[in-house]
């Protein structure tokens, strides 16, 4: 990498950061073109006024909306804060990297009127995301696939790994501790495991190379980051102003299809989320009555006056789908172009043009040549012949979720790979 050729120093004064980061970041595929701009003040927000209208907010997301400071919502929908004008962006055109130091401390405080930014805009900033980042000697991820679980991450990760690459340097997850299983390898449950987390900052980045090894773009692809309500949150604290270099890939699934799947998964290896009284042992669940007694367990909670299912009713078992207020609560911390979404269906079927897509998004480089998805964590089940009555009682009960869903990528628009287009066969999850 050519030599330093830019110090930016910027000094935002507001509450403390518990990190001081010194950053280093490395335009996508440039070895001795443009720096990238530093990062923009972080911003707090509030949801869409659709979400928040029927979503109360919960105590600890009161929280941390006074700790980061509430925006007022703009307009009668409201803009999630992944929509707001960045407020300080110092120019670093010149040289092949750019260090960026800067003081712990950074701005939440309320910011004037929301403004979209113009599509043109959106699709050139999400092109000129830097894909290195160095955070405390280390080599940090730049990209997270969130989720969702039983939505084909493995997959796309081990596809990712094989056919992309920067600087000549394919895509890499780091290592595992040796007291840890093998599949932390590839996702390290770090933001969305309490026990894990409080490890600390430098527990995490020591899974990850040297920043004085060959630089390599990081992935790390913990799936269930998107169903943690904590996650995010932790998530911007660490990586502090750098978190805006960050890219987050969502590869979702028919909701019906990803609950039936995970069921089986989960049955098979011992760990089926059964959180009511009576639940048979693990072993002997079956998919109908698991299913019924989770639509039992949403209405009971709908009755208490719970409107928003998740987080305050449950996150995992048949809540893990409910994607649409997951995705508001990342919304809060995190641009809306930085978010990428692959319909799981359009990964199967026009897999070359989502990898194209997601190789240009990312500024990572496309191995040339045919290249299918890997079908990893495929399970065969035996299934009744209530299993069909069960997964259509299933899709009516996500049907309203998933029209919230896609008017929440359609209004904070969010980019859906491989082109950006909704239609009515996949727009997400409807079935005739």
């Amino acid at each position: 990498m050519a030599t330093l050729a830019a110090t930016v120093v910027l000094f935002v004064w507001a509450d403390l950061v518990p990190y001081p980061n010194t950053i280093r970041v490395a335009e996508r595929g440039v070895a001795d073109g443009a720096g990238p701009q530093p990062p923009a003040a972080p911003r707090g927000g509030s949801y869409g006024a659709a979400l928040a209208a029927a979503a109360p907010v919960q105590p600890w997301a009161r929280r941390e909306t006074d700790r980061f400071g509430a925006l007022p919502l703009h307009g009668a929908m409201g803009i999630p804060p992944g929509l707001w004008p960045a407020r300080a962006r110092a120019n670093a055109s010149r040289g092949a990297a750019v260090n960026v130091r800067w003081t712990a401390r950074r701005a939440y405080g309320a910011m004037p009127a929301p403004a979209r930014a113009s599509a043109p805009r959106r699709a050139a900033a999400s092109r000129t995301k830097p894909t290195w980042l160095c955070l405390d000697g280390r080599q940090a991820p730049s990209i997270f696939i969130v989720g969702c679980q039983k939505c084909g991450t493995t997959s796309l990760l081990a596809q990712m790994e094989k056919t992309l690459s920067w600087q000549g340097v394919r895509v890499q997850t780091g290592h595992a501790y040796r007291d840890e299983p093998p599949f932390f390898e590839k996702e390290k449950h770090f933001f969305s495991t309490d026990r894990i987390y409080a490890k600390g900052r430098r527990f995490y980045l020591n899974h990850f190379p040297p920043c004085s090894r060959q630089h390599a773009a990081i992935v790390d692809a913990t799936p269930n980051y998107l169903n943690v309500p904590q996650a995010p949150r932790r998530l911007k604290e660490m990586y502090g102003a750098a978190a805006d270099n960050l890219t987050f890939v969502l590869i979702l699934r028919d909701p019906a299809e990803r609950t039936e799947s995970y069921f089986y998964h989960a049955r098979a290896d011992g760990w089926l989320h059964q959180p009511w009284e009576g639940a048979p042992p693990v072993k002997s669940a079956q998919y109908h009555l698991w299913t019924h007694s989770s639509l039992r367990q949403a209405a009971a909670c709908a009755a208490r006056g719970v409107r928003r299912l998740w987080p305050e009713c449950d996150v995992w078992g048949l809540f893990v789908s409910l994607y649409a207020q997951q995705l508001a609560e990342w919304l809060r911390f995190f641009r809306a172009d930085q978010f990428i979404v692959v319909p799981m269906s359009r990964y199967l079927d026009r897999n070359r043009e989502v990898m194209a897509d997601l190789a240009r998004r990312l500024g990572l480089a496309l191995a040339p040549g045919e290249s299918a998805p890997a079908r990893a964590n495929k399970r065969k089940a035996k299934k009744s012949a209530a299993d069909a009555i069960t997964t259509k009682a299933l899709r009516a009960f996500f049907a309203p979720h998933n029209r919230e869903f896609t008017d929440l990528l359609k209004r904070a628009h969010v980019h859906v790979s491989p082109d950006g287009r909704f239609s009515s066969g996949d727009l997400f999850f409807e079935r005739a």
